[in-house]
């Protein structure tokens, strides 16, 4: 069984402060938490879903922006 990872992990993983990790999280930008007492942690495997749903949801907004370039389009 993996370790959990803490909210001040997570927002290492990020490279984003506390404050920050902290925000994204009030705003549901953050995945589903385990809540043990006070403290707030998160499975490895659901931060990787989730950062990989970062990277497919970004990846056509860049297709797109690439192919308006080639047609001479301002985004």
């Amino acid at each position: 069984m993996e370790a959990l990872v803490t909210a001040n992990e997570f927002a290492a993983i990020l490279r984003i402060s506390r404050r920050k990790f902290d925000a994204m999280y009030l705003k549901g930008e953050t995945p589903a938490c385990l809540r043990i007492g006070r403290q707030r942690f998160w499975r490895p495997q659901d931060i990787a879903v989730w950062m990989s749903t970062l990277i497919e949801s970004q990846a056509p907004t860049s297709v797109m922006l690439a192919s308006l370039r080639q047609a001479g389009q301002q985004p």
